[in-house]
């Protein structure tokens, strides 16, 4: 095999392996069988094909049910659909080609076989298609059959969208799926929603069709007969569409494309980018850079139109949150400035053309499409989309762009004006970044962030005038406010309060979510050595930081909103480390991420402490992004 690849460790948490083209991005088990396929929906924001039950509509605000559900997504167990070898001493091993692409090896009574599953693009145009090349050798001197069947339980629509926190239910959604094998191609479609798939490439049948409620159970069954000493090869595509017709010409046009070809080009791509990437990255974390690298492109940066969206994971939360995102964009920074600066502008586009603003601001999550799903104020998600313009307008030589956005921020920058405390220069928010409510208002690290947001537009405002507001005296006076409202003592230390009332009640606490607290000295809100910042990070780490702090073999800073250490409180205590030049606390903080990675290098949002065993979001994309950002 001429690309590289890793043999994955069991010894690591399971989940299944992901792979993507940007526009369709799914998941694999080791087998080849698939969990789940998924594109952009114009109306329903994503689809998605799975083997999974859809989650119940009368449970959603029960999170006990949400956890449980998206926990067995990630399990050996989770129902899956494809092909399957019928012989029951079927084994498997898990691998990735370039750290990117599924490969799986197995052993089907006496046959040796392997399945690569990846997303294509022909030439630079992704499709909303998946391959898989499966291979079956006979090392025996005598005749063998391959009996498999390709089956599965279906589901085909609507994303399910289980948030902890929901607060924008969608409305239900379900409809008769129908499925057909005409004799060489499977189709299944539901069209009162506008989804549908094929799959191209199964060997010949009787034709058979069938219709009912999801899931839908169906099989295709087949055999291969294979001479000793020989090798038999099955391509197999999938394709996604609204309709069955235009999932078939897909098909059809990669079918008919050499589609192996695009498996080489593909692996090129990610052997180049690491090659560029590796340079900054020492082995032991080099796994999880190319994962998050990886992930993001492949399964979270989603075209529409001419702006791209950037999901938060493709499997559990296909939806987008402008602090995920933005967070996203600073992990793909590194090894690839040009191609990042596209991708930045085609996110800014998104942001601030498609993402609708109904009541003035950016909602707390939002579909694909541009709907809002939750329409809750969260002041730091107002920042975010700020900052990557100015950083845009400050990078990139495109004039044309930054005009045509400019018009966009006065009616923000009202809305957060608006809710300016009075008498005081700080800014009310309605949740803490983790989506939890706070009935303290005003927010440290949230008033960090927008000081921060308010110094680039200023600068931004310097060469473009869009607003009269004076944005270098509205950070001036948050600085100052923030020192002399959220400064408070606390067990006999002074330290920045998570968040206050203005009223003298305070809450301390700090949250793996709140990036822009570790990240002042970096943005020159407070030196390093501040001590006031210096008592509130060491807080962070101590099991004072109660809810937010877990100690025990693999514990460090997590967040109430799911109990338990957090990769991103390993990552906010790995810039603390290097802020304050404790070298040897940054390579603990490192090491603790690499030993309780997945296996595939994923990092999860929650684990626990004392095992180091996944609890919770074995998908989420901002982790391994932010790790590369902190570098």
């Amino acid at each position: 095999m001429p690309f590289f690849h890793r043999r994955l460790d069991p010894s690591h948490p399971y989940k299944p392996l992901d792979f993507g083209n940007g526009l369709l991005a799914g998941s694999v088990a080791p087998d080849g069988r698939l969990l789940g396929l998924g594109t952009y929906h114009p109306e329903h924001g994503y689809m998605a094909l799975s083997g999974v039950a859809p989650f119940p509509d009368d449970q959603r605000t029960n999170q006990t049910a949400v956890r449980a559900y998206r926990a067995a997504l990630a399990q050996p167990s989770a129902p899956t659909f494809g092909l399957r070898p019928l012989d029951s001493r079927t084994t498997a091993e898990a691998l990735l080609l370039e750290d990117a692409v599924p490969h799986g090896r197995f052993q089907a009574g006496p046959l040796r076989g392997s399945v690569t599953t990846w997303a294509p693009r022909l030439g630079s145009r992704p499709l909303p298609a998946a391959l898989q090349a499966w291979r079956f050798e006979n090392p025996t001197g005598e005749p063998a059959v391959l009996e498999y069947s390709w089956d599965g339980a279906l589901t085909l629509g609507r994303a399910n969208y289980t948030q902890l926190t929901e607060s924008g239910p969608l409305p239900p959604l379900s409809a008769n799926l129908h499925v057909a094998f005409d004799g060489h191609t499977l189709s299944a479609s539901a069209p009162e929603i506008g989804c549908a798939m094929v799959v191209v490439g199964l060997p010949p049948g009787p034709a058979w069709q069938q219709a009912g409620q999801e899931p839908l159970t169906v099989a295709v069954a087949g055999r291969l007969s294979i001479p000793p000493g020989q090798t038999a090869d099955l391509t197999l595509v999938y394709a996604l569409a609204r309709t069955v017709e235009e999932a078939q010409a897909v098909a059809e046009s990669l079918a008919a494309s050499e589609p192996e070809n695009t498996l080489a080009a593909a692996l090129r791509e990610y052997e180049a980018r690491w090659l560029r990437l590796d340079r900054d990255i020492t082995e032991p974390a080099r796994l999880l850079a190319h994962r998050a690298q990886a992930y993001v492109l492949g399964c979270c940066a989603l075209p529409v139109g001419e702006g791209i969206c950037l999901l938060t994971d493709h499997q559990i939360l296909p939806l987008s949150w402008t602090r995920d995102a933005y967070f996203l964009l600073q992990g793909l920074r590194v090894g690839g400035p040009q191609a990042w600066l596209d991708l930045l502008r085609r996110h800014v586009l998104w942001l601030f053309e498609t993402a609708r603003r109904p009541n003035g601001y950016w909602g707390r999550a939002y579909l694909a499409n541009g709907d809002p799903k939750d329409r809750i104020f969260q002041l730091d998600q107002q920042c975010y989309p700020l900052l990557e313009l100015a950083e845009y307008a400050r990078r990139a030589a495109d004039d044309a762009t930054v005009v045509r956005l400019l018009p966009h921020l006065p009616p923000i920058l009202n809305a957060v004006l608006a809710r300016r405390a009075p008498g005081a220069a700080l800014f009310a928010t309605e949740e803490t970044p983790a989506d939890d409510p706070l009935p303290l208002p005003y927010h440290f690290s949230s008033q960090i962030l927008l000081w921060h947001t308010f110094r680039q537009l200023s600068t931004l405002n310097a060469r473009w005038s869009f607003t009269s507001l004076d944005l270098d005296g509205l950070a001036e006076s948050i600085q100052t406010a923030v020192r002399g409202s959220l400064a408070a003592e606390h067990r006999g230390c002074q330290l920045f309060a998570y968040a206050t009332d203005l009223q003298g009640a305070y809450r301390f606490y700090h949250d793996a979510n709140d990036f822009p607290t570790v990240l002042a000295p970096r943005w020159g809100f407070c030196p390093a050595t501040d001590p006031i910042w210096r008592t509130t990070m060491d807080f962070a780490f101590s099991p004072d930081n109660i809810g937010g702090y877990y100690p025990g073999p693999y514990g460090g800073l997590g967040s109430v909103h799911t109990p338990g250490p957090w990769p991103l409180g390993d990552v906010q205590e790995f810039l603390y480390a290097r802020l304050t030049g404790d070298m040897s606390r940054a390579q603990a903080a490192l090491a603790r991420l690499v030993a309780t990675a997945c296996w595939d290098g994923a990092l999860p949002e929650a684990r626990d402490e004392h095992t180091g065993a996944v609890r919770s979001r074995h998908w989420f994309a901002w982790p391994g992004a932010a790790l590369l950002a902190a570098g």
